[in-house]
């Protein structure tokens, strides 16, 4: 089978996926590859894609199913503050299968026997736990308000969550007050593997002479940095202590 036949296919499984968000206004693009549906205040964009592979076969077609949510605001503010004219604005992004209970990254087999049980697998959990969510941010208010008591733990499941997710720290600078944005940071940096690290590179901004926002010594230590140049405190186990902001260059 050739590679446009397979790709029909991998097409045909992703529309069939992504029949429940035709009647919530979700828009397709790339043949029905990924989907789109804006938020009424024009800002934020909500978006489900579907990966693919090279190794595709007849037997074997798969999908890997990916949420994020974008924002024009945070896509400007990243740009003037980092000067990386190529930021994407995404405050939010996963793998389907992350914030299901399996807890693990989704890839799916939509080819053979296991066709419409797979297609029917990644439907249900994008309407179960990834409709909810993109729902929260209909209201940025109540988003503020969940991110800075939980973090990005949207489900008891996932509580806890040792994988550090501080992608929505712009949104919380951007529609939450400091101190929202300071505590969500805090909280999602308590259950961190590697907080111990995290605590190490902010101490260590306090003497930097230059702060790069587009480096990351190490995963999502670029918003480290950028929690810090906002003026946001990394609390203490059991205090909140106010760090100094000696004069600092970010580098652009």
């Amino acid at each position: 089978m050739e590679k446009g036949e397979l790709r029909k296919l991998f097409l045909s499984a992703c529309n069939e996926i992504a029949k429940p968000l035709i009647n919530d206004g979700w828009k397709p693009s790339q043949k029905g590859q990924c989907w789109k549906k804006k938020h009424a205040n024009k800002d934020l964009t909500y978006k489900v894609e579907f990966q693919s592979s090279t190794k595709n076969d007849p037997s074997h077609i798969t999908v890997i199913p990916h949420l994020a949510i974008y924002s024009i605001k945070a896509k400007a503010y990243d740009i003037e503050k980092t000067g990386n004219q190529y930021s994407g604005g995404c405050i939010w992004s996963t793998n389907l299968g992350y914030i299901t209970p399996d807890k693990n990254w989704m890839n799916c087999n939509v080819a053979g026997a296991n066709k419409d049980n797979n297609i029917r697998k990644i439907t249900d959990a994008i309407v179960q736990y990834g409709l909810p969510i993109f729902s929260l941010f209909d209201n940025p208010t109540d988003a503020v308000s969940t991110l800075r008591e939980k973090g990005t733990s949207f489900y008891e499941h996932i509580k806890g969550e040792k994988l550090l997710n501080l992608m929505p720290l712009t949104f919380m600078v951007l529609y939450g007050s400091k101190e929202a944005a300071e505590e969500f940071f805090n909280i999602s940096i308590e259950p961190c593997k590697y907080k111990n690290r995290i605590h190490e590179l902010y101490k260590s901004l306090e003497i930097a002479e230059k702060i790069d926002l587009n480096h990351s010594e190490f995963y999502q230590a670029n918003h480290v940095k950028k929690a810090y140049v906002e003026g946001l405190s990394i609390w203490d186990k059991t205090l909140k202590s106010t760090p100094t902001h000696p004069e600092t260059l970010i580098e652009e």
